[in-house]
């Protein structure tokens, strides 16, 4: 059984495609099959984490979304003899999907908000809190829809690892902040900056920086400057090793929550893209993480408050951390394989579109 996988990474789309993905491609290794990934931007800088997984890439000279970079998709898929391929990105509509249906691959559509005028994909996954069928009122009638947090897809590094078992009585010590891999507007400074000016005794952080973040000089002037413990990571190999030493995380409302939720990791999560706000507010509101929203809107110090305040209440951090765990049991990525499985045995569908 073979999984072709078509997404992109890059400065200004971020890596999470890719990523969630690779959970996906993980689980189809677990159950006997291969995976390789055909990417138009972002092979040369996750080509060694993907090949070290077993998976080769496919570098595609196209750009994202064109008939070319359709024509090349399907070519390869046929070339390969994939039995499913996997499309993750915006730039994927329903032409593309279209072409793409015309070879002897299943299709299977990574969405997020019902972004394309019609689905032609055999399955469509929609992982968020938010995810609702009226996303896709224009799709075939064998399209199959695999909505919410049971199919949250979580590498097999955090699926493998057990959730967290925090003393509830105690007051927050650890603070960590992952705020994405560029944070452009230096959000983590930011962050930084005003629990420095609040009363956290004790209060130690660990600040991961990716190695596009073109703040690290700053960053490491607030680390001399200040007066508690704080470090920098970059390149981190483990994020289970800083979930466990975690009691309290600032994060972003990416696929980093659905981490965070399953191992147990209270958050207080920050609207960094358009895309994360409706199901960062459903988290919210289903009593898993405190949402602050956009920080542009936010007043000064009102990041560090709200740290502060979940510091200081251990009964509400438990709440969070068992809530999450509840919503995301870290199954996801398998049951969307075995649902892979099953339609392979169904028959060829087309698309009709109009």
């Amino acid at each position: 059984m073979k999984l072709l996988v078509r997404a992109d990474a890059s400065s200004s789309i971020g890596v999470g495609h890719v990523m969630r993905c690779l959970a996906l491609a993980q689980a189809w290794q677990e159950a006997g099959g291969s995976a390789l990934f055909a990417m138009a931007e972002g092979a040369e800088a996750l080509g060694e984490r993907l090949a070290a997984e077993g998976m080769a890439v496919r570098p595609l000279q196209v750009e994202a979304g064109s008939v070319e970079d359709a024509r090349q998709t399907l070519a390869l898929a046929e070339r390969e003899q994939a039995d499913w391929l996997a499309l993750d990105g915006y730039r994927f509509d329903a032409e593309y999907q279209r072409r793409l249906t015309q070879g002897h691959s299943r299709l299977l559509m990574l969405d997020d908000f019902g972004q394309a005028s019609h689905y032609c994909a055999d399955l469509v996954l929609n992982q968020n809190a938010h995810a609702d069928a009226a996303f896709y009122p224009s799709r075939e009638a064998t399209t199959e829809l695999l909505l919410g947090l049971d199919y949250a897809l979580l590498r097999r590094e955090f699926r493998h690892h057990p959730p967290q078992a925090k003393d509830p009585s105690q007051p927050a010590r650890h603070l960590l902040l992952t705020l994405g891999g560029g944070d452009p507007d230096n959000l983590t400074g930011r962050v930084i900056e005003e629990l420095s000016g609040i009363d956290l005794p004790g209060l130690e952080t660990i600040a991961v920086v990716g190695a596009s973040n073109p703040h690290r000089p700053r960053l490491e002037a607030l680390r001399r400057a200040s007066d508690r413990q704080l470090q920098l990571r970059s390149n981190v190999a483990d994020m289970n090793e800083l979930y466990a030493w975690a009691d309290l995380a600032v994060t972003g409302g990416g696929s980093t929550l659905w981490e965070l939720a399953h191992l147990g990791v209270p958050a207080v999560t920050l609207i960094l893209a358009e895309n994360q706000e409706p199901s960062s507010h459903r988290l919210d509101r289903m009593g898993a993480v405190r949402c602050l929203g956009e920080p542009r809107q936010l007043d000064p110090g009102a990041i560090a408050v709200a740290v502060a305040r979940l510091c200081a209440d251990p009964q509400q951090r438990r709440r969070l951390a068992e809530r999450g765990r509840q919503l995301v049991d870290g199954q996801g990525a398998p049951r969307v394989v075995r649902r892979m499985l099953a339609a392979l045995n169904q028959g060829d569908a087309a698309c009709t579109m109009s």
